[in-house]
């Protein structure tokens, strides 16, 4: 899959990132256990199995963006995806690693697009990350 990371194009198969930019890749493409009102029945719920050994409670690891696999592509959908993004990216904030985190989200022909820039504290350097197409490699994931 390739996605344009600070205005280059890369393979992320292939490409060696810094640490906040390999955080970002963990937190949007692990799959996060789902929420009860999810509507996932135990055992299909998913998750890293270290997060329930978390000491700070509901700290979880990844995204939900696996939920929307045989959903259609609408405008709610593009609302969820953009939703699961900023909160599976909220630990960032909360850890001091970024003052501001700006997902968004579009539909394009059919595709999922997404721009995540990622302010970091100090300097305020900003790091930007854009996924096209990312539609396809949710629903590929099963």
């Amino acid at each position: 899959m390739e996605c344009l990371i600070n205005g280059q194009k890369v393979d992320i198969t292939e490409y060696q990132p810094d640490p906040l930019v390999q955080a970002v890749l963990i937190s949007l493409f692990s799959w996060r256990r789902s929420n009860d009102d999810d509507g996932v029945q135990i055992p299909y719920r998913q998750g890293w199995w270290g997060d329930t050994f978390s000491s700070i409670s509901g700290d979880q690891i990844g995204s939900r963006l696996w939920l929307l696999q045989r959903e259609k592509l609408t405008r709610e959908t593009v609302a969820l995806a953009q939703a699961y993004a900023e909160e599976s990216l909220q630990w960032m904030i909360d850890d001091a690693l970024a003052v501001q985190i700006n997902v968004e989200a579009w539909r394009d022909d059919g595709r999922l697009n997404m721009t995540i820039d990622i302010v970091q504290p100090g300097d305020k350097r900003s790091v930007e990350a854009r996924f096209q197409d990312l539609w396809s490699l949710v629903n590929a994931i099963q």
